[in-house]
């Protein structure tokens, strides 16, 4: 049986002469010179097609496709994913497999027993996730020390004899998805550290930064224009929204929430609320706003973090983050989540810890005489 991996995504076309704007699944895009031919699918269809040339765009593929020779013969080839045969892969070293490989080979405790077949492998940050799907329910293994791998073609792994005694189980429903939809992607980076960084690297949350400018058309990757009536400013246009939308998986359970002043003030109420779901996707608007006609199309709520303006969704969807994400089963303790401010509708106490003395002022003697305070 022919096998084949898939290696991108089309996420926009690039020049009058009809370039296709790839995402690569990939640690190398330099790879994609090594390629002579590729597959583009459509559902259960693949077109074998040439490729003419290959050049790059911040971390995007350009693609030169005989045949596609104008812009408008290239569109109706966005969102489609690019695939080739196993045969033209590239050659790995010895112990090393690609994912596709690793798909359904059994999985033991080191007890050995049998937990089920891995069904899927994806990526949270630093580690990989591994699910085990087998008759009864479905388990998540986490690799403590893995690459993280995004394809089967490119990405690759060394053999583990005994995986399992590097893994842990976890079960798969306290998992939260967050999409995020920006003009800023690079602002995010503060969510790779602390808590929210060990949630993300321990298979807890997932959080995915989609840039719409990627989604542009216009050569300069403009993504705004004047309002119709007139007016002060500059208004983000419906179809690169849309177009980003799209382009994220799993969407249809989604709730999606417009971050703006216009919403519903978050408050902890509303946070746990949102904490029972399982996919996030979160809009954040900039300049004068997002044409309505886009956010009557896609946006459950609209939420806003305060009674103040600010020049984007971006600081508030990442507010929205970090307190939704504490109630997600794993990050934190519940009972931190219960003692912690707001929760009762109280603010929390003063807190004090060593030294017992500092600046001449000392920790409340009703807190020294408590019987659980431990030296």
């Amino acid at each position: 049986m022919q096998e084949y991996f898939e290696v991108g995504q089309i996420v926009n076309t690039f020049g009058i002469k009809g370039q296709l704007k790839v995402k690569p699944f990939t640690d190398d895009i330099n790879r994609f010179e090594e390629l002579k031919t590729v597959y583009i699918c459509k559902k259960n269809e693949m077109k074998k097609v040439e490729i003419e040339d290959v050049k790059y765009n911040k971390q995007c593929v350009l693609l030169k496709i005989k045949g596609i020779e104008n812009l408008t013969e290239a569109e109706k080839y966005k969102g489609l994913f690019l695939k080739i045969d196993r045969k033209d892969a590239k050659k790995l070293p010895k112990d090393t497999y690609f994912i596709a490989d690793i798909l359904g080979l059994e999985v033991y405790t080191e007890e050995g027993e049998l937990l089920g077949k891995v069904d899927d492998i994806f990526p949270t940050g630093a580690n990989d996730v591994y699910v085990i799907k087998d008759e009864m329910r479905k388990t998540i293994i986490i690799a403590k020390y893995s690459r993280s791998i995004k394809t089967n073609w490119f990405r690759k792994r060394k053999s583990n004899s005994s995986l399992n005694r590097r893994f842990k189980i976890r079960k798969e429903n306290y998992n939260m998805q967050f999409d995020v939809l920006t003009l800023f992607p690079e602002m995010y980076e503060p969510l790779k550290q602390s808590i929210l960084g060990k949630a993300q690297e321990n298979g807890k949350i997932e959080i995915n930064i989609i840039n719409i400018r990627d989604f542009s058309k216009d050569k300069h990757k403009k993504v705004d224009d004047t309002p119709y009536g007139g007016g002060a400013g500059m208004v983000i246009r419906p179809d690169v929204v849309y177009d980003a939308y799209c382009s994220i998986k799993n969407k249809e359970n989604a709730k999606v929430i417009y971050l703006s002043p216009q919403g519903k003030k978050l408050n902890q109420e509303k946070v746990v609320e949102l904490s029972k779901e399982k996919h996030l996707i979160l809009l954040c608007g900039h300049y004068e706003g997002i044409d309505q006609r886009v956010l009557d199309e896609i946006v459950d709520e609209e939420i806003s973090i305060g009674d103040y303006v600010l020049t984007g969704g971006e600081l508030p969807s990442m507010v929205l983050i970090d307190s939704v994400s504490r109630y997600v089963e794993g990050v934190i303790t519940k009972e931190s989540t219960q003692e912690e401010s707001f929760s009762n509708n109280l603010l929390e106490y003063p807190q004090y810890t060593r030294p017992e003395t500092f600046l001449n002022k000392k920790v409340p003697e009703v807190l020294m005489s408590r019987t659980s305070w431990k030296y």
